[in-house]
């Protein structure tokens, strides 16, 4: 295992620790709070800082704008939740699969913030409250699904335009989903080809230098 996998671990283990102290001694009463919520984003924080994730987002002006809504995303790894907790100027409460509350670090710091067990296209419809598409990229090479191994890197976030769910009903469902969904498919492929462009050039530059190197 890695210095930098290890590293993350332990900085990680060690927030959750506090903030879930804090959590616990300002009671379930207090969970909503402002307080609360800046606890949670600096305990993301820690997270993305200690396994040398960098965040750049876009259209944050979009989710200021939405709230309250619910948040739907693409999944790349267990490190989207944190990016988002992290990233979006959002109260936020995570819907996940169950699998990521099995998760040692993950699991208790995510019970603390709360979680939805209904779909969130349901819960968008049923309060009529907007649907904000957020498409992420980069999480699955920091940290590869199934793998502990944690890398550095660039993760690059975009925020869309929310879609409004007023006078919608259940019927509307279906296709309220398949609207996010290509959005944010949308948003992915663009993301993907910003940054192959971006990779092209470096490894380009690093065969010139070694070449310069052997000459």
């Amino acid at each position: 295992m890695s210095w930098r996998t290890l590293s993350a671990f332990a900085a990680c283990a060690l927030a959750t620790v506090a903030v879930a102290l804090l959590v616990w001694c300002r009671g379930a009463a207090r969970a909503d709070s402002a307080v609360t919520d800046r606890m949670v984003r600096w305990w993301a924080r820690v997270w993305l800082r200690a396994s040398g994730a960098r965040v750049v987002a876009g259209g944050l002006e979009s989710a200021a704008s939405a709230a309250p809504c619910v948040v739907v995303s693409n999944h790349q790894s267990n490190l989207d939740p944190i990016v988002h907790l992290a990233t979006l100027p959002l109260s936020l409460r995570v819907l996940a699969k169950r699998e990521m509350f099995r998760i040692w670090l993950l699991g208790p710091a995510m019970r603390t913030i709360g979680e939805f067990k209904d779909g969130a296209f349901v819960i968008a419809v049923t309060s009529q409250v907007p649907v904000l598409p957020v498409a992420i990229h980069g999480t699955g090479r920091i940290w590869p699904p199934g793998r502990t191994a944690i890398h550095g890197g660039q993760v690059r976030v975009v925020i869309g335009s929310p879609l409004p769910t007023s006078g919608l009903t259940q019927h509307d469902v279906a296709r309220l989903r398949d609207q996010a969904r290509e959005v944010i498919r949308s948003a992915h492929r663009d993301l993907s080809l910003a940054m192959s462009a971006k990779a092209v050039p470096s490894a380009a530059n690093r065969s010139g230098r070694t070449g310069r190197d052997r000459g």
